[in-house]
């Protein structure tokens, strides 16, 4: 980045009245945080020193809830009006001598390509990309380039065509607008008070700076990204497009780290998902937002995990739930139906049927039998269970917190266990079993007789 100081302009006012949803786009989930944050993010990450969102009067709340610096453009008039509204920040704020300009609802922009503008050292960047034939007809902005410019290294754009005033010869232009600008402050301070509105729709076009610039001589450098990177959306079909690239992202980062993914369409991860190498992750599983999880891992099929620590050589699954701030030890089985929460579990501990632990420690080698609760809540409180190393608890045990079990203790199958069990103990907690002898025959006959 240059030693100048760069400002980000994130455009996110739009009504998005074609997602047919009663909140903003913007706000939608994208692998666990809303779009406008992946947005803003990569900003800061990788191209800017700081970003404000220029949004509409309903989204103002929201946008500083997630502390975004903001500014409201009280009319909807365009791109080029949502930028006039932010320049009264840029004229306070003049350390900045760069703007980059991005819409909010473009998250799948990759670290290199944004590295990449914002080492651009022209008065005026922006980033392009190539239409196919079989993209050719989709209603995007399209970039006439300079005829001197075709075959150079560095392209230069001579004007933006929205796709609604294109011509139909205009519309074959292979090049795309990505609505990705960098600009020098004081060009763009010159450039947008003079937009004039679009005689068919009264809105501002901020594209009309590139003609505009191009009529001074100053003719933007064009920088070519993946289309897939330019995607927005403005429909839920396109978002799940989004959604599916975004995963897809994820994922393909995650396998340069030794990560297997099975039936990998029906992974779900989050945009903070962490896992080590030789892991396997097996085919619908949903990884919820603040996961870790180590080396040798195998997640089978239709987890789901949350805000847990899995540490290396644990199984889960399948059809385990994992969530609130649970860690699982190294080694460690959890197996199908078994759900814990905001519970540690040590290394080679298994836990394989039909159980839930909640609020719950145990140690490291303990057995934990089939159709085991802890009773954690009374309708007022949570309370805690501790469970020792070597403890096999039998099945259809129910633990009622707060209890604590020693190490090397057992129960016993069936038992309702509501007091400290000690170190080395078998606690039985069941009603005498009363055998009648004879009784079922004596039952059974008389019933067939009166039928």
């Amino acid at each position: 980045m240059e030693n100048s100081q760069t400002l980000g302009i994130v455009l996110a006012a739009g009504k998005s009245k074609r997602m047919k949803s009663k909140k903003s786009k913007l706000l939608f989930d994208l692998a666990g945080n809303p779009v406008i944050k992946h947005v803003v993010q990569k900003l800061f990450d990788f191209c800017c020193d700081h970003v404000i969102v220029v949004t509409s009067p309903d989204l103002e709340d929201d946008m500083k809830s997630f502390g975004f610096d903001t500014i409201v453009q009280h009319e909807a008039k365009g791109t080029g009006n949502a930028v006039l509204a932010a320049l009264s920040y840029l004229q306070q704020n003049r350390q900045f001598d760069n703007i980059v300009i991005m819409c909010g609802d473009a998250p799948l922009f990759k670290p290199e390509t944004l590295t990449h503008l914002s080492q651009s050292r022209s008065l005026f960047s922006m980033l392009i990309s190539k239409l196919d034939k079989e993209d050719i007809d989709l209603p995007y902005g399209r970039v006439e380039i300079a005829e001197a410019a075709q075959e150079s290294m560095y392209r230069e754009a001579k004007a933006i065509i929205e796709y609604k005033d294109a011509t139909d010869l205009q519309r074959q232009i292979i090049w795309m607008n990505s609505g990705v600008y960098k600009i020098k402050s004081e060009l763009l301070l010159d450039l947008v008070p003079k937009i004039q509105p679009s005689a068919q729709t009264g809105e501002y076009y901020l594209t009309e700076i590139v003609s505009m610039a191009a009529s001074q001589n100053i003719r933007p450098i064009v920088i070519e990204c993946p289309f897939n990177e330019t995607i927005g959306f403005n429909t839920r079909i396109e978002f799940e497009r989004v959604s599916h690239l975004y995963q897809k992202d994820l994922q393909d980062s995650l396998r340069q780290l030794g990560v297997t993914f099975l039936q990998p369409d029906t992974i779900h991860l989050s945009f903070d998902t962490k896992i080590g190498q030789d892991t396997t992750i097996e085919g619908n599983v949903v990884i919820g937002p603040g996961v870790i999880i180590e080396d040798d891992v195998r997640i089978k099929s239709f987890s789901y995990v949350e805000h847990s620590t899995i540490n290396h050589g644990a199984t889960i699954g399948p059809f385990a739930h994992i969530r609130g701030q649970t860690t699982i030890g190294a080694n460690a089985v959890i197996g199908n139906f078994v759900e814990l929460k905001n519970s540690i579990i040590s290394e080679k501990t298994k836990i394989k049927h039909l159980s839930y632990l909640g609020d719950c420690t145990v140690g490291a080698q303990s057995n934990i039998g089939a159709g085991v609760i802890t009773a954690n809540y009374d309708g007022f409180a949570k309370y805690k269970t501790h469970i020792g190393e070597r403890v096999s608890v039998g099945a259809n045990t129910v633990l009622v917190a707060p209890i604590n079990i020693g190490c090397d203790a057992m129960t016993g199958a069936g038992s309702t266990i509501t007091k400290d069990i000690a170190a080395g103990d078998l606690a039985i907690s069941r009603t005498k079993q009363d055998n009648k002898t004879q009784w079922a025959i004596k039952f059974k006959s008389s019933k067939t007789k009166n039928s």
